[in-house]
């Protein structure tokens, strides 16, 4: 698993800005990926406007936002998604 923005700490299961094991910060955000996401929220809402069943406040269903985390994770082939259990 990388993180970027962020950092995941499954142990204490929560973000922070540093790695609490070294004390590193992961690597920033790509801008394209940030804009990426934003573009594509944008593109949601005119959707949703289009539609016009009772989407009047597009954001009141999908929310305005920036990410300032993303988690990659990396599988070997034989590797997949397990269930993730609170």
């Amino acid at each position: 698993m990388m993180c970027l923005g962020k950092n995941w700490d499954p142990d204490s299961r929560s973000y922070g800005d540093t790695r609490p094991y070294d004390g590193a910060q992961p690597p920033q955000m790509p801008q394209e990926l940030t804009k990426f996401v934003e573009e594509a929220i944008k593109a949601s809402h005119d959707f949703l406007k289009q539609r016009g069943k009772g989407a009047t406040d597009p954001a009141a269903e999908l929310p305005l936002m920036s990410p300032d985390i993303c988690i990659v994770n990396f599988y070997t082939t034989g590797g997949k998604l397990g269930l993730h259990k609170v």
